[in-house]
Order: C-alpha cells, then structure tokens, then sequence
C-alpha cells in the first residue's frame, strides 16, 4: 500500500515531462518545429512571473499596434471568444461531446485549449497550454508556451524599453494559489495519481529495524 501511495510523487514518472523549464516534447506548425509543455499531471499554484512588470501573465499578448511589453501570456480575444472561457460556457460548449462532458474542470480545460489549431493548422500536433483559476471557474488558454526566458540576449528587465522582450520565470507564488498549470497532456484520473497536497512531517528513507 505504500509503495502504491507513494507512486504518485515519482515527479518525473508521473508527469512524463520536467516541471518548471524543460517543456518535454516537440510539435510542428506550418513547417516550423516548437517545444510545447507535456506534464502528464496539472501543476497546482504555478505561474509565470515577468520581470519588472505590473503586468500579468494571463493577459492576453501584445498584438496590432500594442508593444510587447504591453501584453502577457494569455490567448488574444477571439469571436466567439474561447478564452478565457468560464467552467459553466465550456459545459455547455461540449454537452454534446461523449468524450469530454463529463470530465472534471481541470481536465476539460486542458481538452478546451486542445481543441485550438495553431495557424488555422489543423494538421498540427501542437496544442497550447492552459491555466485554470479556480476562483473564478475560468480557462485561460496560453498563446505563450514558454517557462523561462532570461539574459541580455533573450530579453530586457528595463520596463521602458516596452518593444523589447520581456524576460520571466516560472513560479509557485501566494498570487498564483488559485491557479492551475495544464498541459495537453493532462491525465484524466490526476485526481489518483497525481500529487496534490504538500505532505508534512514526512521523513523520506528506508526504514531500518534498530
């Protein structure tokens, strides 16, 4: 019985995928090959921090006439709009889908951002990323899958430069407590063997009598 509870935080078993930076799998859009995220397990109270912003990962990217600094993470308003998506819109989006109505928030979210095709590609195997807050029951799909991007090569902290590269991090931050990080591949049965709740007063080891 041990070993079966203790199954669940073989971290790199079970997600199938690093957690924080590496993204774990590759996908092609229009001829173009991009890493995308793939943890197996939804990563609760994640975020993405950017530097020396007030703005917010979940806002949607900069696009038009906006600078890049201007925008976050987040898919750009579409008609009709698929994200952010509350949990009630999305029930009633795929009430007549028998493969994913029945399925719970977390996992339908990540079913939702599945469903959009890159590029109008639909022979694309990418599929974007999602974060799903709990406490407004909203989807909030990622145009941006990216974990990390630092150094004055890749971007700049200077808030006022606001056409240049942003530079962020991953992170699990009080402000992300009712988020949760999805990946397209988001087991449907997380629920038993994912890790949820920190353990305490645990002591890892092997025990030995005497």
């Amino acid at each position: 019985p041990w070993t079966e509870y203790m199954a669940k935080y073989d971290i790199e078993e079970v997600h199938g995928s690093g957690i924080r930076v590496d993204l774990g799998e590759d996908a092609e859009v229009a001829g173009t090959q991009y890493r995308l995220p793939s943890g197996k397990c939804p990563v609760f109270g994640k975020g993405i921090i950017i530097e020396n912003s007030k703005t917010t990962f979940l806002t949607p990217v900069a696009t038009e006439n906006q600078d890049l600094k201007d925008g976050g993470f987040a898919f750009p308003p579409t008609k009709p709009l698929m994200s952010p998506m509350t949990l009630d819109d999305m029930r009633d989006l795929y009430k007549n889908n028998e493969y994913v109505k029945n399925l719970d928030e977390l996992t339908l979210c990540s079913r939702h951002a599945g469903n959009m095709n890159p590029d109008n590609d639909k022979n694309s195997n990418y599929k974007y990323p999602a974060v799903y807050d709990y406490e407004d029951k909203k989807c909030h799909i990622l145009y941006i899958a990216a974990q990390e991007n630092n150094g004055p090569r890749y971007c700049n902290k200077d808030e006022s430069k606001r056409n240049s590269m942003f530079c962020f991090r991953p992170a699990k931050d009080i402000s992300f407590q009712n988020y949760t990080y999805l990946s397209k591949n988001v087991v449907d049965n997380w629920e038993k063997v994912c890790p949820r709740k920190n353990l305490q007063n645990a002591k890892f080891g092997l025990w030995v009598d005497g």
